[in-house]
């Protein structure tokens, strides 16, 4: 049998003693490498959590501050579209958009920054500590999810949604008919509508009961059931 030129390994792929010996070496030496990473990603973020908080104390100071406030809209926004004037209260929001905004992954990146100190402004932390909040273990990602949260509960209400089962209505008139989108709930998992053929399509009934009319083209809806005509029971599906 040719054994051939076996290098650093003996027979049947068998390490050399001198690689055995050096194996803690070499796995000491690779958790050394990744020790300085997670150290250099803490600075990263912990730097990067300051630039954050000092964007937003500048916010905060232009959004009661006309002349600040003209100063940025008037500022060069390279590719991004400048604030109206109007939108001084957001002005957080903006210099978040102006300073990390410059491409399209750093937009992205604002709106996330924003999501998390708007949470932490709401709730009355002062600018000066928004960085020990969002320098916080998770701190960023857990806040941004939260301000999500409470964007998308924001939304509903101002749908005429509360407590995720009322429904706003604003119907707008096309040629002779008015015309709205709605939103449904259904209480149990629709099965009766899952595997039907065209000829089986059922016709059915929305039940719900008007809360109040905020104004003549508008009304707020709760709770509704759906029942398939032909059916006695009247219950919601």
């Amino acid at each position: 049998m040719n054994k051939g030129v076996l290098g650093s390994f003996g027979e049947l792929g068998q390490p050399s003693q001198s690689l055995e010996a050096d194996a803690p070496k070499t796995i000491t030496q690779l958790a050394d490498i990744r020790t300085k990473i997670l150290r250099r990603n803490l600075k990263h973020k912990s730097r990067l959590h300051r630039e954050i908080a000092e964007a937003c104390r500048i916010g905060v100071r232009l959004s009661k501050d006309r002349t600040l406030w003209k100063a940025l809209v008037d500022a060069d926004w390279k590719t991004q579209t400048r604030p109206p004037r109007k939108q001084q209260r957001d002005a957080v929001r903006h210099v978040l958009r102006f300073v990390f905004g410059g491409s399209p992954d750093g937009r992205k990146n604002a709106s996330l920054y924003y999501r998390a100190v708007s949470v932490l402004l709401k709730d009355g932390i002062k600018s000066a500590a928004i960085f020990h909040e969002l320098n916080k273990p998770g701190g960023l990602r857990a806040l941004a999810a939260r301000g999500a949260q409470l964007r998308k509960d924001q939304k509903y209400a101002e749908a005429g949604k509360v407590n995720g089962v009322t429904y706003g209505f604003s119907p707008k008139k096309v040629k002779n008919a008015w015309k709205m989108t709605m939103s449904i709930d259904f209480d149990l998992e629709p099965t009766r509508l899952i595997g039907l053929s065209g000829e089986d399509f059922p016709f059915f009934t929305l039940r719900g009961k008007i809360v109040d009319l905020v104004n003549p083209n508008r009304m707020n809806v709760i709770g509704f059931s759906l029942r398939f005509d032909g059916e006695d029971n009247g219950e919601g599906r």
